[in-house]
C-alpha cells in the first residue's frame, strides 16, 4: 500500500497538477485565450474611437465654416429647410421625358400576363 501511495505522491499528483496549472493558465480567466480576446476587443475599440475622431473633425470643421461664411450657412439653411430668402428663385424641373417613358413602358409590361 506504500507504494502505491508513494507511486501515487510521486508521478500522478505532480502531473495532475501540472495540467491543472497548464489549463488555467491558456483557458482560464487571466488565461492566453482571454488575453487574445482582450486584445482583439482593444483594437476595435481603438478603430472605433479613430473613426469617431474623425468625424468629429469633420463636423468641427462643418461648424467652423458654416459660422465664418454666411453665404455658406445661407445655403445649407435653404437646403436643410427648403427655405428660400425673400426676393429668392426657386427652379424646379420636371423629369425628363425618357424617365417617364421608360416608368410606362415598364408598367404596361408588367399589366401583361405572361402564358
Amino acid at each position: 500500500m506504500e507504494t502505491y501511495l508513494r507511486f501515487l505522491l510521486m508521478t500522478i499528483l505532480p502531473a495532475a497538477i501540472a495540467l491543472a496549472t497548464l489549463h488555467t493558465a491558456i483557458a482560464g480567466e487571466g488565461g492566453l485565450v482571454r488575453s487574445a480576446h482582450l486584445e482583439e476587443e482593444r483594437a476595435r475599440l481603438l478603430r472605433q474611437v479613430e473613426a469617431q475622431r474623425d468625424s468629429n473633425a469633420r463636423l468641427a470643421r462643418e461648424i467652423a465654416h458654416l459660422r465664418d461664411d454666411p453665404v455658406v450657412l445661407r445655403r445649407a439653411i435653404a437646403e436643410d429647410l427648403q427655405l428660400v430668402p425673400r426676393g429668392g428663385v426657386v427652379y424646379r424641373f420636371a423629369p425628363a421625358r425618357s424617365a417617364i417613358a421608360a416608368v410606362e413602358s415598364s408598367e404596361e409590361a408588367a399589366a401583361i400576363p405572361v402564358p
